[in-house]
């Protein structure tokens, strides 16, 4: 005799809504039950009945628990950030691997709220709010200055991993969620998420390293504007919008922070003859010397005026092609501890500790929440007990 196979319903606007939010297609959700796109978009409109396996193909490739299909419908979510993607030509929708980014930086900001909340700690920001009025420069030279990383620690810094580190650091310092989060380069490349506390900042792990640290602080001067966004950090548009204005100010603000007007013309206003004629090698020097993006140094010397437009020009066509050949990101062999660090930050995973210390959490939301073994855990402790000294 052959088993039963076990049918539920489910309401239609939640199987719509499990789709829709995890950023796929009809067609893609049908082809992984095995059935026509024209029956699916009909089974998102009357109230379906699924085999309890196809449930289960469907939740794993959403991502979301069995038991949100017997939801009577759709729970309420945090709205996702704004799209501020400015790309020529740059279509409107998130890819799927960049909404269950998005999902998941959401949920640990939630999972962090909570647990600040049980441990009776502050989940506000330790920053002030920006206007877009605002001169971006004065804006970036306060920030600066309250993040506490003077420019002579900034020069003795020996490679570009020591840079990010250290002012990742400094925005968790300022109560800030910093999360690494594989995104596709070419959808977005860093977001951030400012409803609720505490606020949270994600980058992408695919991206290079000097271009992490300038979303870092593309998003920072998002969450300044309370304007959370979806972003191309870097990309730009003379469009009016004020999408357009907010990416403009949100990318001044973060050359700015990152190459400070005075100390790029103490260095090289002296020399604009040689600027002229041996523009290349100057900026590599420049960009070795702030650990930032020949890109990023780039265009501060010309929004400084050191270098013509038309050289300006040449230059950034002669890095976008070597960008072609060797871009990358970081790559590389890493600890446990460095994996589970890099991915959630240094705040986000003390806190869990912390909580699992004073029994707020149990051990297997602590593997939920870090995505990591136990057998792991002291090798964690360890490391940032090792920081924290």
């Amino acid at each position: 005799m052959s088993r039963k196979m076990i049918e539920v319903s489910v309401q239609p606007e939640v199987l719509r809504w499990a789709r829709e939010s995890s950023g796929s297609s009809i067609e893609e959700a049908a082809g992984r039950i095995g059935t026509s796109p024209a029956l699916f978009a009909r089974l998102e409109r009357e109230t379906p009945k699924l085999r309890l396996s196809q449930l289960r193909i469907l939740a794993d490739y959403y991502k979301r628990p069995l038991a949100a299909f017997l939801l009577s419908e759709p729970p309420d979510e945090p709205r996702p950030p704004e799209d501020f993607r400015m790309l020529p030509g740059q279509h409107r929708v998130l890819e799927r691997e960049t909404r269950l980014a998005i999902r998941k930086a959401s949920r640990l900001r939630s999972v962090a709220s909570e647990i600040m909340k049980n441990l009776g700690r502050d989940s506000s920001p330790k920053i002030e709010s920006a206007r877009l009025s605002d001169d971006p420069g004065e804006i970036a030279a306060r920030e600066r200055q309250a993040l506490g990383v003077p420019i002579a620690t900034q020069f003795n810094w020996t490679d570009e991993r020591q840079a990010y580190r250290t002012w990742r650091r400094a925005v968790e310092e300022r109560n800030i969620l910093v999360f690494q989060i594989h995104l596709p380069l070419e959808d977005a490349r860093g977001f951030s998420l400012s409803e609720g506390e505490p606020f949270a900042i994600a980058v992408s792990s695919s991206d290079a390293v000097h271009a992490r640290i300038f979303t870092l602080f593309h998003e920072f001067a998002h969450l300044l504007l309370r304007r959370p966004a979806v972003c191309l950090p870097g990309k730009e548009s003379k469009s009016k919008t004020s999408e357009a204005a907010v990416e403009r100010w949100c990318n001044r603000f973060a050359g700015e922070l990152l190459v400070p007007d005075s100390e790029l013309r103490a260095i090289l206003g002296k020399y604009p003859a040689v600027l002229e004629t041996n523009v290349s090698e100057t900026l590599a020097a420049t960009s070795r010397r702030f650990r930032v993006s020949e890109h990023v140094a780039l265009w501060r010397m010309r929004e400084l005026e050191l270098i013509s437009k038309a050289l300006f020009s040449h230059e950034m066509s002669r890095l976008q092609r070597l960008n072609k050949i060797r871009r990358k990101g970081g790559g590389g062999q890493f600890s446990a501890s460095g994996k589970v660090l890099g991915e959630n930050g240094r705040l986000f995973t003390s806190l869990v500790l912390e909580a699992r210390g004073r029994n707020v959490v149990s051990y297997a939301e602590v593997v939920d929440y870090l995505s990591l073994r136990l057998k792991y855990l002291p090798e964690i402790q360890s490391s940032l007990a090792t920081v924290a000294a």
